[in-house]
Formats: C-alpha cells, structure tokens, sequence
C-alpha cells in the first residue's frame, strides 16, 4: 500500500516550464540532439576545431557510420544501484525495457490562467530508490504537436518525515517542479527522484507511446515507491496541488529546422 501525504491545507499551483537541460538538472537528464543545426555532412566544420571543454558541453560528437551519422556520447546517466548492495533483499536487478501507450489526460478548466491554460491535478508521486528511468517519447506527429508533462519533486530530509508515513525521505511537495516537454525530448528520472506518472497532452481519445528503460529486480518496494497526495474529504479532489499547463503557443519554444533545410555553415 501507498504512504499518503495530507496536502489539503497546501493549496498549490505549479506553473509548468518548457523543459531544458539545465532546469532538469537537479532531477535527472533532458536527452535530445544539442546542435540540431548540424548536418552529419557538415561535422568537420561544426566540430573539427572545438576545444574539450567545447566538446564536453554537447557530449563529445564523433563521426561515425562513414561519415553518415553524428555520434553524441554519453547523453544520459544511467545507474543500477541494486547491485551496490543497497536494496535490502540482496535481489539482483535486471535490465528492463517497456513500452507505456499513454492516454492523453484531460485538464481541468483554469479560470484564473491564461487562454487556453487548464491545470492537472497531481494526486500521486513515484521514485525508483535504485535505478534511474528513462522516458523516449514514440510520436508520429511533430516535434512541437507532440508534448508531455514532467512532474518532479526533491526529497525531504529524514528528520522532517511526517507522521505515519513509512516512506524514507518523502517528496517535499512544495518544491514541486512542472515542466512541458516536446516530442523530441526524452528525459531520464535520477534514482530516487518523486515524480508524476507520465502525463501526455493532445486531444481526447488519443495516446502517446514511451519506449521506458530501468533496472528491476521484482522486489515490489524496491523497484517502485508510491505517496498518494491526499486532499481530504472536504477538498475538490485532487486539487489541492495542480500543474498549470499553459497554451501550446506558450510551451513550445522554437526548433532547429528539420533535415535538408540546413543553413551552410
């Protein structure tokens, strides 16, 4: 069974954030291509001259597959802590790769947003307390029709656990962090980051796939740690913390061009 957290008196309004790699930092990895300006045929030019600690800051591109293809290295850490000996059971992990087909869920009306803004309420956060995970949306649509929600939450410290909960280190809900991203964005949640299940946007009765890679070693608690937000009897449910999504013109910042319509450099 799920800890509950009594967040009725809480009353709080996230405002969603386009999603970037430095604001994300503290949570985990954004994985998306750093110069999407660049032609693999134009790799000597972008690249052939930059410093290491240049290279460093968009993954250290080397060029590969004849010449074809730019090769990003190490764009996203991964961890698999069941084997340090952490997990209680001693269980050995495995690899584990799934595919989630995500519902796109329904906002609720925001009257006092802007046009177009509707909020989702946040009524449950999970951690994976020994492994990171990773979310690689599989959109058949754009880049900027495709957008989901990424709803995080740092720890609390040990000595301000609330009472009756069983859970180490529970989410501090009131540093909640929102943010959109586009469909040619991925993120990977650090081990023991709280965040929201995933939360795809769109129209009704449509669904966006993630292709979802971790580690698991079967151990229920081990694997997946869940805190029910709980808003109380006399509270609008699950209302008491909600993510203000704003409007796709206000979330969607601009992109590089798509392939063949690169500028010479």
């Amino acid at each position: 069974m799920p800890d509950r957290l009594d967040v009725a008196a809480l009353r709080l309004t996230v405002p969603a954030e386009p999603l970037t790699a430095d604001a994300f930092a503290p949570f985990g990895d954004v994985i998306e291509n750093p110069r999407p300006d660049v032609h693999p045929s134009q790799f000597a030019a972008a690249f052939g001259s930059l410093k290491p600690a240049a290279a460093a800051k968009i993954h250290n591109p080397v060029s590969a597959n004849q010449g074809s293809a730019t090769k990003y290295q190490h764009v996203s850490k991964l961890a698999d802590r069941y084997a340090s000996g952490r997990a209680p059971s001693g269980e050995a992990s495995e690899p584990l790769a799934s595919m989630f087909v995500c519902a796109a869920r329904t906002l609720i009306n925001d009257p006092t947003g802007s046009a177009g803004s509707g909020l989702f309420p946040v009524t449950i956060l999970e951690r994976h307390p020994y492994t990171t995970q990773t979310f690689v949306p599989l959109s058949t649509q754009s880049a900027t029709d495709t957008r989901y929600l990424v709803i995080v939450a740092p720890n609390l410290d040990d000595a301000e656990i609330p009472a009756g909960m069983s859970t180490t280190n529970p989410p501090n809900v009131q540093r909640l962090r929102a943010f959109v991203a586009r469909g040619d964005q991925a993120v990977t949640y650090g081990a023991a980051t709280w965040h929201a299940p995933m939360a795809a946007l769109g129209m009704a009765d449509t669904a966006l796939p993630f292709f979802v890679f971790q580690f698991a070693n079967g151990v229920g608690p081990e694997d997946c740690q869940e805190v029910v937000l709980d808003s109380g009897p006399d509270s609008t449910e699950g209302m008491s913390v909600a993510v203000r999504v704003p409007p796709v013109s206000e979330s969607t910042p601009s992109i590089a061009p798509p392939v063949g319509l690169w500028s010479k450099i």
